[in-house]
């Protein structure tokens, strides 16, 4: 539905799906060879330990000033959409990320809620606001491609929650501009997703992973600031992990296993200096609440 002044392209990572997804992309890109370049895995790469899909296949390829992502269960409600970010990215450089609102759907299409922000998300935030994981969802993200996009660090293809390393990582070339002239995008809910799909104890842990590596990737960036930032928050999920763990009914081995990511998370056996550096630090800014 998209209305556009500028040329675009359409780029598709299926990652092996057995629902007939494939048979269909296959039809549009002959339909729309100009437009639709898929890249259709025989074998699923998510289970198989790849992490970070678009660094990994679509980043590399993509030729656009701008990059848009919508992720296969989303999907978008504004006919004008792409040309409203697009403009506001062409009068603002000093932007480097721009989005809007979301409503979560179920698998009929209904509302059930009309917005998937917060209302202290609703805004505009600096570029280290960024950095810090601001609230942006992904699917009403708009971005400027820019060359470091084309080699991203070795910690975006070390968790799953690629979306908020990106936005953090995008944070150091630009502010973010929120649109709430957008209409919401729509975000289904369902039990095949891989965050919903999943228990509260590997949430933690996929968020405890996550931030363990935006601190590393900063730590090497010689960024004090955020590596005590994404320290902390490491520390407060794994911590939270720990919790789940130790009071729910789990075995010996999961509580072990808890125990050794909880160690590996925050570093204690590698950089055990860091690691009480940022467990005891006290500087108002750096505290995670």
């Amino acid at each position: 539905m998209q209305q556009v002044n500028f040329p675009f392209e359409v780029l598709i990572h299926d990652d092996a799906s057995t629902d007939g997804t494939q048979a269909i992309i296959e039809e549009f890109q002959q339909r729309y060879p100009e437009v639709i370049f898929p890249l259709l895995q025989k074998v699923n790469q998510y289970r198989n330990g790849v992490r970070g899909m678009n660094p990994k296949f679509n980043f590399p390829r993509s030729r656009g000033k701008y990059i848009a992502l919508c992720e296969g269960d989303d999907y978008w409600t504004d006919p004008l959409k792409l040309q409203k970010q697009v403009d506001f990215l062409e009068s603002n450089p000093d932007v480097v990320l721009c989005g809007h609102d979301s409503m979560l759907v179920n698998n009929k299409g209904e509302i059930i809620q009309p917005t998937a922000l917060e209302e202290s998300q609703k805004k505009d935030c600096s570029g280290s606001d960024l950095q810090r994981c601001f609230g942006i969802l992904t699917q009403t993200m708009c971005f400027r491609n820019m060359p470091n996009l084309k080699a991203m660090p070795k910690e975006a293809f070390q968790i799953s929650n690629g979306d908020k390393f990106l936005i953090s990582f995008l944070g150091q070339f630009g502010s973010y501009k929120y649109m709430p002239e957008i209409k919401p995008s729509a975000y289904r809910l369902h039990d095949g997703g891989v965050w919903s799909a999943t228990t509260l104890l590997n949430r933690k842990k996929m968020m405890m992973n996550t931030y363990a590596k935006i601190r590393d990737y900063y730590f090497g960036a010689n960024n004090r600031q955020m590596v005590f930032f994404h320290g902390r928050k490491a520390f407060h999920y794994s911590k939270e992990a720990l919790k789940l763990a130790f009071n729910s009914k789990t075995g010996v081995g999961e509580k072990a296993a808890c125990i050794y990511a909880f160690l590996k998370a925050n570093g204690v056996l590698t950089s055990p200096i860091l690691f009480f550096k940022i467990v005891f630090s006290r500087v108002n800014k750096f505290v995670y609440s």
